[in-house]
């Protein structure tokens, strides 16, 4: 799965197994603290928060993986959708984990690896010659701009 790495993938491993243990998705995003909880107090409701009580070296680890793996067109497009809606950067990619939780479950479920999604032809003609995330139009920086010519002469 994209911006899962080995560390990232045992850390998942080592805390959720063969997924056995959770009977559906959300059940996975709750334990991981991916989830909103409801707060209430007998009739008093207080609406949807982030949970306290959550395994929280398992929602780094999420939480880590979807902030990297925003260079995916799939997943950087679902992240531009989030922040079109009005969330923050933070919550963008906590949907964005989660969303990705959701794949992780199946892919335990069914014990099969990640298939990338096919890419349709209206994705084709949205995109044109050029995609990726160096060509999506959040990037302020040209080509020819020098912090980008500066990190280019720095790294070769």
């Amino acid at each position: 799965m994209p911006g899962i790495g080995v560390r990232t993938a045992a850390r998942i491993l080592i805390d959720v197994g063969d997924g056995t243990a959770f009977p559906t998705a959300g059940h996975l995003a709750a334990y991981a603290g991916l989830a909103p909880v409801t707060r209430a107090s007998g009739s008093s409701i207080r609406g949807e928060h982030p949970a306290r009580r959550s395994n929280r070296q398992l929602k780094r680890a999420l939480y880590v993986a979807a902030f990297t793996s925003l260079k995916q067109p799939e997943s950087r497009a679902y992240y531009d959708k989030k922040r079109k809606e009005g969330k923050h950067h933070v919550a963008a990619v906590i949907a964005l984990a989660r969303r990705r939780v959701d794949v992780l479950f199946a892919m335990l479920r069914d014990g099969t690896f990640y298939q990338a999604p096919a890419v349709t032809s209206a994705d084709e003609d949205h995109r044109g010659t050029l995609s990726g995330p160096a060509c999506s139009p959040s990037r302020s920086r040209s080509a020819t701009s020098p912090g980008l010519r500066a990190s280019r002469a720095r790294r070769g």
